[in-house]
């Protein structure tokens, strides 16, 4: 049956700062992630950040249920922001305007599943709590918040990812958005069918990992981008080992990961009874014997490793579309990059479908159903993480295309807090013919358009075409020829005119 949603029940009973208390009287700490950009991370910046996540999670609660959700939206750039005093500036935002990208925005919501006013199924729904549970509750709900607190601080002094609590107005904003069917402009009816969600034209899908035997046998903190890096082993770009489903997806999508922070004792018991009871059944098939196979491993490693830990994990995209062709051609896509990676994904339809894209906005996610987890330590769970965002803006500097989208962005070579160099030195190196005077032509422009003087040494005439695009008022050109005098006088100190 199709169910049309035009009006929903409020999820959200009130905001405190960034803490959200649910309409079921959950308590959700809401962070914007602020990350690294990409291709700026090497291999050992990688395992660095997985080990802080890792460190960061384990301080949170028994409990304690973490969705990170990562937005990737197509975008149009906008170019009002570049300055258009002049011919040169006004044709690069003419040029650019309009231009298309992946925007990305990462989020983190830690939740509190509520334990007062939870009932069994035969319990009286009109019995109110008993004062004693009250006060434990706001116990328990007080040591959350302060475990919430020491995750961001270690985040935040590992120096490579920061936590920004969110705003009230941006923790609505992804709700309405979320159940407007990612439309931002205006209200439509959010239709789940059998097949898909749809909102207005636009078509939503659902792709998800659910159980740990559709894991591939080993995952990575990073892999080797082939893309970018060269033969030369010190020309090697690194990205995590599920980036290619973020900006190479050339559609919007969301990627959500889902982790339970559950009692490691009894999850390790779990184990250890499947693993009997699949011993006991491997000679019926080749896949139990490799359910024993791999539990085993997961056994050992538990054992020799007292850092392990064993939680439960969910992993999904949510995509969509206003083109039915692009909507199939975005399914087969992701379908396929997972395939690669040895994942098996499940196309979330019917109720699977419906449970999958309501139970994944924050406010729903402890109503999740249990066969949609899977069950690894919790190092598989965080490789999966995203890690690395779009090229940010500098608050001052010069404006340069960056490496994804060829899009502007303002880059500060002397910017301390990068830690990029040490001296306001810098130099250009490519091959010949390959765009070093065209560089430097574009960077010298905007030094002079932000009124540094600048004297230049050119031994071949390269950027006498420079001098002749800026006002004549800002320009000296002194040229030189074997046997004729140069023409500046150093002793000159009235103002005379030199001769060119």
């Amino acid at each position: 049956m199709t169910k049309i949603y035009t009006r929903h029940t409020p999820l959200i009973y009130e905001i405190d700062d960034n803490v959200i208390f649910s309409s079921r009287g959950e308590t959700i700490v809401a962070y914007r992630i602020e990350y690294k950009e990409k291709y700026t991370l090497n291999h050992e910046d990688f395992e660095r950040i997985h080990g802080d996540w890792i460190r960061a999670l384990s301080l949170l609660p028994t409990g304690t249920i973490v969705q990170k959700s990562d937005w990737y939206e197509k975008s149009r750039y906008d170019s009002s922001a570049l300055s258009k005093d002049n011919f040169l500036q006004r044709s690069t935002a003419e040029y650019f305007q309009e231009r298309e990208y992946i925007a990305h925005n990462g989020y983190i919501f830690l939740v509190m599943p509520c334990g007062v006013y939870e009932r069994s199924q035969a319990g009286n729904p009109f019995r109110i709590p008993s004062v004693r549970k009250m006060q434990d509750h706001d116990i328990k709900k007080q040591r959350f918040l302060e475990a919430a607190e020491l995750m961001r601080e270690m985040l935040e002094r590992s120096g490579d990812i920061r936590l920004k609590a969110m705003t009230q107005m941006q923790i609505e904003e992804y709700e309405r958005v979320y159940l407007n069917g990612f439309n931002k402009d205006n209200l439509v009816d959010l239709v789940i069918g059998k097949e898909s969600v749809s909102a207005g034209n636009r078509q939503i899908g659902i792709m998800a990992v659910t159980n740990e035997r559709y894991f591939p046998g080993a995952v990575y903190s990073s892999i080797e981008d082939r893309n970018y890096s060269g033969k030369a082993d010190d020309f090697i770009f690194f990205q995590g080992m599920m980036d290619d489903i973020t900006f190479s997806l050339e559609f919007s999508h969301i990627y959500n990961q889902v982790i339970i922070i559950d009692d490691h004792r009894n999850h390790v018991k779990k184990l250890e009874s499947n693993l009997r009871d699949m011993i006991g059944a491997r000679r019926f098939s080749t896949e139990n014997q490799r359910g024993v196979d791999e539990l085993k491993g997961y056994l050992d490693e538990t054992i020799s490793n007292p850092q392990s830990r064993y939680i439960r994990g969910h992993s999904n995209i949510i995509y969509w579309s206003d083109d039915s062709f692009m909507f199939e051609n975005a399914t087969r896509n992701i379908q396929s990059i997972l395939r690669t990676k040895d994942f098996i994904p499940y196309r979330g339809t019917g109720a699977g479908l419906k449970s999958l894209f309501l139970n994944s906005l924050p406010m729903n996610i402890s109503c999740m159903e249990k066969n949609m987890f899977y069950l690894v330590d919790i190092s598989v769970a965080t490789a999966l993480f995203v890690n690395n965002s779009n090229y940010k803006n500098a608050q001052e500097g010069i404006i340069l295309n960056e490496r994804m989208f060829n899009i502007p962005v303002k880059f500060d070579f002397w910017d301390s807090d990068r830690k990029m160099i040490t001296s306001r030195n810098f130099a250009i190196v490519a091959p010949t013919g390959k765009g070093k005077s065209f560089t430097a032509n574009h960077i010298f422009r905007q030094l002079v358009e932000d009124g540094i003087i600048l004297v230049i040494i050119d031994l071949g005439d390269s950027y006498l075409k420079l001098s002749r695009l800026l006002p004549a008022e800002d320009t000296l050109v002194l040229r030189y020829k074997e046997g004729e005098p140069l023409g500046l006088n150093p002793f000159l100190l009235d103002g005379a005119q030199l001769t060119p």
